[in-house]
């Protein structure tokens, strides 16, 4: 009943996000950035940084390269702790489940919803390699701030191309996926650092850090960018 009711997967293959318009001087300063609701810069996966890749997969998705699109174990320890509270209060979405939701899916929690992401969720692994998966994800995912995608938000926080993140940078932008506008640099620093040492501190439970390299990367100093464009 739900398949029939699932949007065509195949235009993923041809999905071309809202981007933004940049207006530049004749001095190649940007002065203006132009877009509706969706502040994004796509990019291939080549040119994100592989520790920025590593820390959304350790954060969001452990098994990202061992499942088909679900996590049973994730669904099962999920729907156990929303039983226990007797609400949804937590998804267990692999991230090509919160793929699907992006892209396809209304965000309300709701039984139905979930069955369709799965559903989908598996048959975009089917069609896609991880690869394509993870560069779709880190292209589509809300940083805050209206920044879409990996390269508008390390470009509005840090003042670099995604590429070029350091491990701090790393934690810090994921540990903000939880939720963007909760531990925003702009508004919560300080809430924003301790959601960073989580993120370290789970990177080092599974061995991609030593506790002196997490040490070493909360203690680096992070630069925020300061808004000086105009953005339209």
């Amino acid at each position: 009943f739900y398949t029939r009711q699932l949007p065509d997967i195949d235009t993923i293959s041809t999905y071309i996000p809202p981007e933004t318009t940049k207006i530049y001087s004749a001095d190649n300063v940007i002065i203006a950035e132009l877009h509706q609701e969706e502040n994004r810069i796509r990019i291939p996966i080549d040119n994100i940084s592989e520790t920025l890749q590593g820390t959304v997969i350790a954060m969001e998705d452990t098994d990202f390269y061992k499942h088909n699109g679900i996590n049973i174990k994730g669904i099962m320890r999920a729907l156990y702790r929303d039983i226990i509270a007797m609400a949804f209060v937590e998804g267990g979405s692999t991230l090509t489940q919160q793929l699907a939701r992006n892209l396809f899916l209304e965000k309300q929690k709701k039984i139905e919803r979930k069955i369709k992401e799965i559903l989908m969720a598996i048959e975009i692994e089917r069609k896609y390699t991880k690869i394509e998966i993870l560069e779709l994800y880190l292209n589509q995912v809300y940083w805050g701030h209206n920044a879409y995608g990996i390269e508008s938000a390390s470009q509005m926080y840090f003042g670099k191309n995604a590429k070029n993140l350091t491990v701090a940078e790393s934690a810090a932008l994921v540990g903000m996926l939880k939720g963007p506008e909760l531990f925003s640099p702009f508004r919560y620093f300080e809430r924003l650092k301790k959601r960073q040492r989580v993120v370290l501190k789970r990177m080092q439970y599974l061995g991609m850090l030593t506790a002196e390299e997490v040490d070493d990367a909360y203690n680096e100093e992070l630069v925020i960018e300061k808004q000086n464009s105009v953005t339209l």
